[in-house]
This record gives C-alpha cells, structure tokens and sequence, in this order.
C-alpha cells in the first residue's frame, strides 16, 4: 500500500517524519504532500535515505503572484521551483497538486498553461482535484459543473495519451479516477485517513 504523510505541513516536525517514514517504508511506499516550505539539499537526502518513494506539492496556480497570493506567501512559488529540483535531484519522484477551481476551468488553456509551467518546473506528473467547499473554501460555490469536470476528464485522457505531450508530465485526474464509470468514490474502499488526533475516517 501507500502511506501518504500530509499535513499542515509535514516539513515542520521533520525529526517525526523521518521516524514514521523509517518504520513503515519497508511495508509500503511513502509519500509526502507538502509546500516545500524549509526544504534543503540536507533534508531532502535525508528523506531519501529514510524510505522517501514521492513527494506532491501543493501548486495552486501556474502564476507566481497567483499562487503566492493564495497561500500568503510572497515565496511560495519558489518554494515548489526549488522543492521539486531539490527531490529530484535525490531521487525522490516530484509531483505537483492542484485544486481545479472555476476560475482555472474558465481561462483559456487554464490546464494546458498549468501543465507547461509543471514541465519546465521538472514535475513528474500532476494530481487535478476538484475543489470542495472544505478549508479556504467554506462557504464559497466552488463545486465545478458537470461539463467542467468533463473538460478535467479530457485533459486526463488527451495528455496521457496523445503523443504530443509524450515528454510531458503524466495526469492523475480524481474527476476521471473517482468517476462512477471507473473506480468510483474511493471513501473507505481503498482509501482510509487518519488524522493527527488518531480518528479513522473513511476519507
């Protein structure tokens, strides 16, 4: 299985982590979904010699002020530039996560200028979730339209198989994955989370 160590952010108590990836690693793959966030050539070898397989961070938007404006953080764009070079070069698969949000979805080319920024960054592949009125997003309508989500489907299929973007980074879709055609809601089924109180939930 995959154990995949989020946060807040899991970098900040890095002396647990290290320990938690060390005892499970050898039982399953381990990953990390962090911001990058005080990440150093040290740390990331480190992780690596802990058991580290993966790292996903968090990139809101392919615009810098876009994406530094959404986290409060004039140099989170930078922290992603440098935290995929920095797992990369110590053999620790990089990847990026978004949210779709309508505002993506309603730009012209929102998920293919997205996806240039991802290769140029040197990501292996990206994760497209669908926003969720959760966190930043209580209250707000930000459930995507039928057609919107078939629009992510597309950008699934279309850039892991259209050999124009062979050289591209892969896609992992939720809106496809989770789709009631493929595997459905993964909510207990192959997906459990446990949170930092040791609650189960089932998502």
């Amino acid at each position: 299985g995959i154990i995949a160590w989020e946060g807040g952010e899991p970098l900040l108590r890095f002396d647990d982590l290290l320990y938690l990836i060390k005892q499970t690693h050898q039982e399953s793959e381990a990953i990390i979904a962090t911001t990058g966030s005080g990440l150093t050539d040290e740390k990331a070898k480190q992780l690596k010699e802990a058991g580290l397989d993966a790292a996903i961070i968090s990139l809101d938007h392919y615009s810098p002020d876009k994406h530094n404006t959404f986290r409060g953080n004039k140099r989170a764009f930078d922290n992603v530039v440098n935290g995929i070079r920095l797992f990369r070069e110590n053999g620790i698969l990089p990847a990026v996560c978004i949210c779709a949000t309508k505002d993506m979805m309603q730009e012209a080319g929102g998920l293919y200028r997205y996806l240039d920024v991802v290769k140029n960054i040197g990501a292996a592949f990206i994760q497209v979730l669908d926003a969720t009125p959760s966190g930043n997003y209580i209250g707000q309508n930000v459930l995507l339209s039928k057609k919107e989500l078939t629009e992510i489907k597309k950008f699934h299929v279309n850039v892991n198989t259209n050999p124009e973007f062979k050289d591209y980074p892969a896609v992992s879709a939720r809106a496809l994955l989770e789709d009631e055609d493929n595997y459905g809601c993964m909510a207990g089924n192959g997906l459990i989370y446990v949170d930092s109180s040791v609650n189960i939930q089932a998502c």
